[in-house]
């Protein structure tokens, strides 16, 4: 029987290699490690179901990112000593939780930070989940002078700079996102179908929805720099008041009196920042049914969760993954983008 790790730090990564292992049909004893930040959108150690699918759960914290070496910047080289120091904290961590890669055939990987230690210089067969649709250009066909490019900082990072870089064939790749793709690759593609049934088992939620409404999702975001600069005041107050005359508007003219419409703001905002926000909107529009999920169902961590929950109608929003995630749970979604009134401010 095949022994499995899965090195994760966030649940899309982890539903996605449940659906691969469910999609291969094969037998298999499958360990977790998980990789901890005080940024987590979730906690693994409360969620009941995973200690149910992992027979053995571990826990490390995030080390430090390693320098990766790049052509263009070719004196980062000198960082491979730096990088072995941080490798050697992270293997005395592990040690001292019983942890042993020599123990697995196989380790399913994502975006977690401890992966280019914990694999550097190791044979075991390593499986990449992407992280977001963008991962899925790590297949993009690439011109003669930027394969030599790739091949030789490939070379030089798995080689010289103590980590494992992904590159020159040393990786699978696995992704849901690949449905997506023009020119798909049935080696990469995961069953959509697999996943949703695994999406809904970890993720459904009890919740009172008033009967004969619509429940319209609305991605409120600010500009990244927003709280980062000394006219973030300004720059937020008139984000805001751009939100309601421009794009508010417009939402509402594509909806009825009786929908209801749900707010979801980063998990990153501040909470009094967006209680804020969220009554300055209800008083502009009195009429309008809204409900801040951020505070009514704090347990929806994600967008994808409350378009599950709530069987939402129409989504608004920006390019994310969530638009993709989205199509997936629900097939009858309307997805409506803002990006260019968000482009335009």
């Amino acid at each position: 029987m095949k022994k499995i790790l899965i090195i994760a730090s966030t649940e899309l990564a982890v539903f996605q290699m449940l659906t691969h292992l469910e999609q291969s049909k094969a037998e298999y004893i499958n360990d977790i490690l998980i990789q901890i930040e005080s940024k987590n959108l979730f906690k693994f150690k409360k969620n009941k179901i995973f200690k149910l699918i992992f027979r053995k759960q571990f826990y490390v914290s995030q080390p430090s990112l390693p320098t990766f070496f790049r052509i263009f910047k070719f004196w980062r080289i000198l960082a491979a000593d730096k990088n072995q120091i941080i490798r050697n904290k992270v293997l005395n961590e592990l040690k001292k939780i019983s942890f042993d890669l020599e123990n697995y055939d196989e380790v399913f990987f994502s975006n977690e930070t401890i992966s280019h230690y914990i694999l550097y210089n190791s044979k075991v067969q390593k499986t990449y989940f992407n992280h977001s649709p963008i991962d899925t250009l790590l297949n993009i066909r690439l011109n003669f002078f930027k394969k030599i490019k790739n091949f030789i900082e490939c070379y030089i990072n798995n080689k010289f700079m103590n980590i494992y870089y992904k590159g020159n064939g040393n990786f699978l790749q696995k992704s849901i996102f690949s449905n997506y793709l023009k020119n798909k690759n049935s080696k990469h593609v995961l069953s959509m179908r697999i996943f949703r049934k695994i999406f809904f088992k970890f993720n459904k939620e009890k919740v009172k929805k008033i009967s004969k409404s619509d429940y319209n999702l609305i991605n409120f975001y600010l500009p990244y720099y927003a709280f980062n600069s000394k006219n973030s005041e300004i720059i937020v107050k008139n984000y805001i008041n751009y939100f309601i005359e421009n794009i508010f508007t417009e939402i509402i003219k594509k909806s009825s009196m009786k929908d209801i419409f749900l707010f979801k703001f980063r998990q990153t905002i501040p909470k009094n920042f967006q209680s804020k926000v969220f009554k300055y909107i209800k008083i502009k529009f009195p009429n309008v049914n809204m409900v801040l999920v951020n505070k009514e169902y704090p347990q929806m961590v994600n967008l994808e969760k409350v378009i599950l929950n709530f069987k939402v109608k129409r989504f608004f929003t920006s390019y994310s993954s969530s638009i993709f995630l989205g199509k997936i749970l629900s097939s009858k979604i309307l997805i409506y983008s803002y990006a260019e009134f968000w482009d335009k401010f």
